[in-house]
């Protein structure tokens, strides 16, 4: 019945927001779905939604009830939780342009060497 409705073979948890609205796929959806499973192998759970906004994925780990999760996000702040933040962008352009993009800076990253990707701003 989902795969109906979604009008598609996805999984929601690991869909775009571009992908769940039926509108065409790029390599920016698989970014996204990248994304997703580096939250979830850094911090144990997956991005959450609020509504159509995306959580930046620190916040949604601090909100998580599990002390464990609390503690670990607080680790991850900066670089790492920057470039998990643009894997998961809410507009498909935001996010890196190629998977190798997003591999690039989390190689930059454990080199402790400068990244690409940069949190947010006012």
């Amino acid at each position: 019945e989902l795969t109906h409705a979604l009008g598609g073979a996805l999984t929601p948890a690991y869909a775009a927001l571009e992908q769940l609205r039926g509108e065409p796929v790029s390599t920016a959806s698989d970014v996204y779905a990248l994304g997703v499973v580096l939250h979830e192998l850094l911090v144990q759970q997956r991005p959450q939604r609020d509504g159509e906004n995306l959580l930046a994925p620190s916040r949604v780990a601090l909100r998580a009830s599990d002390p464990s999760v609390r503690q670990r996000a607080r680790e991850l702040r900066g670089d790492l939780d920057a470039i998990v933040a643009q894997g998961l962008r809410k507009a498909a352009a935001r996010r890196y342009a190629s998977v190798e993009a997003l591999a690039e800076d989390l190689a930059r990253w454990q080199r402790q060497e400068a990244v690409g990707a940069r949190p947010d701003s006012r």
